[in-house]
């Protein structure tokens, strides 16, 4: 598939500035404050998005904390033009109706 482009459609783009502030300590007793991209957020007000159908893809851990059964680990992009990640993505099971 050398030079070939996959479309892909997007329902929601959950931006930085949508962020929540998440605050805890850690099984050490550490607090944290971190920022986090909540999907309970997406659930709350946009009802016709199912649990089971929404997946965040993020390069930072920060977001698997509130999103264990839905966050999918993805490599940061630097702006390689050769790079294959979401193509990698793309082949995971819950996107097999794509």
């Amino acid at each position: 598939m050398a030079n070939s482009v996959i479309l892909y459609s997007l329902k929601f783009i959950y931006s930085g500035e949508r962020c929540r502030d998440y605050k805890y300590y850690d099984e050490d007793g550490i607090y944290h404050e971190i920022e986090v991209k909540d999907l309970s957020v997406v659930w709350e007000n946009f009802p016709e998005y199912k649990k089971e159908d929404v997946y965040v893809l993020d390069d930072s851990t920060d977001t698997y904390i509130l999103n264990k059964d839905n966050a999918i680990p993805i490599e940061p992009y630097y702006g390689d033009l050769d790079d294959k990640e979401l193509d990698r993505i793309a082949k995971l099971p819950m996107f097999n109706d794509i």
